[in-house]
């Protein structure tokens, strides 16, 4: 059984004011391929706010990686890819198992904003979606 079926999911504090069925659980920790071979995510994306989507980067708005910038990691964890890329703030790589496959499709999301905590703040379907959840994000930190 996954830790995040037995750790209970948040129902207050720092989530997202939309609330779907995903905000407040424990994200997964997905194993990726990395620059030198298989990791976990965490290892790559660090250990602050991370933003991971099922969406490629040319698939976000241009604005995004920008944005994302300003809070912590844009992870794109594409089902298939088997490359590993990063830059600034994002990086793009592909997953060994499907366990954040699966969790998305159980989820119906393809983004993920999750906090320094492990929780997550919201889920999306969209690159739209998820550029308009961070910036009212972004907007509540100042």
């Amino acid at each position: 059984m996954p830790r995040q079926d037995i750790i209970p999911s948040l129902s207050g504090g720092l989530l997202d004011s939309e609330a779907r069925s995903a905000t407040g659980v424990l994200f997964p920790q997905p194993r990726v391929h990395g620059p030198a071979g298989p990791v976990l995510l965490d290892a790559l994306a660090g250990s602050g706010w991370r933003i991971v989507t099922s969406l490629r980067r040319e698939q976000l708005p241009p604005e995004l990686p920008e944005m994302a910038g300003a809070l912590g990691m844009l992870a794109c964890v594409v089902p298939g890819e088997q490359d590993f890329s990063s830059g600034p703030h994002y990086l793009q790589t592909g997953e060994l198992d499907g366990v954040l496959a699966a969790w998305f499709d159980h989820y119906r999301c393809r983004a993920a904003l999750v906090r320094p905590d492990h929780y997550v703040y919201g889920v999306v379907d969209s690159g739209e979606a998820l550029a308009a959840m961070l910036a009212g994000l972004l907007q509540r930190l100042k």
